[in-house]
């Protein structure tokens, strides 16, 4: 069976956070200067003969990093266990990936993820990793040009006891990265994206209170669209506004009776149905509220709360990790169905989150 360290590339560990590269090259005796990729060759060239120190000090964290999380499940009655898997991924494939390293030439790349290796866990689980053609660089030398395939490698979770396949990558590269994984064990998969939080009500800020966390960032879109909303009535809205800063700076309360009444006369019934919060909103197509802390209990943010749609947003939790809390912060996608780790994660965290939201 493959291990960890038979399964790394150079790129792997380009994304590792440089403090940890750092670490890593001082305990092997190594200079831990220079750029992010130097630092990643360094470690990555010591791996064979060295891989004990790597690969318990990354171990946790080659995989993760700041990386996007899609979610997918499948029927994993029909697979039972790791054997099983194996079976069918090296009759539909033709080699066994958690055996054997299949790397194919630049020039066999297409935007088809292809699985190239793999290995198995301790708990009815595997990673598998694919690799994909994610474009073509073009290089100039004088007046010669060359194309260059751009691959990427991509990381695949598979946990066969809950039937989730976790894809750590951008949303659309995920959906082709597990129609590859259905290929391969030869069935079909319910993909998760328009019920990624169906268990917190597709609502973010049930999502945080799960994971002890602050809301501290959502972008929305308004929640009432007003049809045959007129461009006299938006402007009267407008007016609205000016005429209660020209209160404030002159005090002359005729004015704005003037003005209130006006807009009156210009939205007719639709003054009286619809809350004057909500027409400030109508004709925005997007509307973004961020903070550094919890956004909930603002008074800007709950006013305006009752008519926006979150589209996604930031959370912020705590979480301990060898007996040290340290703060995380993840993006909800509710149009993606997909977190990213703006902080660098590590399985543990990975595993946390996902356990909120499957298990």
């Amino acid at each position: 069976m493959l291990r960890l360290q038979d399964i790394l590339y150079l790129s792997d560990f380009t994304r590792l956070p440089k403090n940890l590269l750092k670490d890593i090259c001082t305990e092997l005796n190594m200079e831990s200067n220079g750029s992010l990729f130097d630092l990643g060759e360094k470690v990555y060239n010591e791996l064979e003969d060295n891989y004990s120190t790597v690969i318990e000090m990354c171990a946790d964290k080659i995989f993760c990093g700041k990386t996007a999380a899609t979610w997918y499940k499948f029927d994993q009655d029909s697979l039972g266990n790791l054997d099983s898997l194996q079976s069918v991924i090296t009759k539909n494939l033709g080699f066994n990936p958690f055996e054997d390293i299949k790397l194919p030439p630049k020039e066999e790349l297409s935007t088809q993820p292809q699985i190239i290796s793999g290995i198995v866990g301790q708990q009815n689980d595997c990673f598998l990793r694919f690799i994909v053609k994610n474009g073509i660089r073009r290089d100039y030398y004088g007046s010669n040009s060359e194309a260059v395939v751009q691959p990427e490698i991509i990381t695949a979770y598979i946990d066969i006891n809950n039937g989730i396949i976790e894809v750590r990558t951008d949303s659309k590269k995920a959906n082709k990265v597990a129609e590859s994984f259905v290929r391969a064990i030869g069935q079909t998969i319910s993909l998760n994206h328009s019920t990624l939080l169906a268990p917190f009500g597709n609502n973010v800020e049930n999502f945080a209170d799960a994971l002890k966390g602050e809301l501290i960032d959502a972008t929305s879109k308004p929640e009432l669209l007003l049809e045959n909303f007129t461009e006299e009535q938006g402007q009267a809205v407008v007016d609205i506004l000016i005429a209660l800063e020209n209160y404030f700076e002159e005090d002359d309360i005729e004015q704005l009776q003037i003005c209130l009444q006006d807009a009156n006369n210009k939205f007719g019934a639709h003054i009286a149905t619809v809350p004057f919060r909500a027409l400030i909103l109508t004709g925005m197509e997007k509307v973004g509220m961020g903070s550094l802390r919890e956004l909930r209990g603002m008074p800007l943010y709950d006013c305006f709360k009752p008519f926006l749609q979150h589209q996604g947003g930031y959370i912020a939790f705590p979480f301990t990790h060898a007996g040290i809390e340290s703060a995380y912060t993840i993006r909800v996608g509710l149009t993606t169905n997909s977190i990213y780790f703006s902080t660098p994660a590590n399985e543990e965290i990975l595993r946390f989150v996902r356990e909120q939201l499957f298990v």
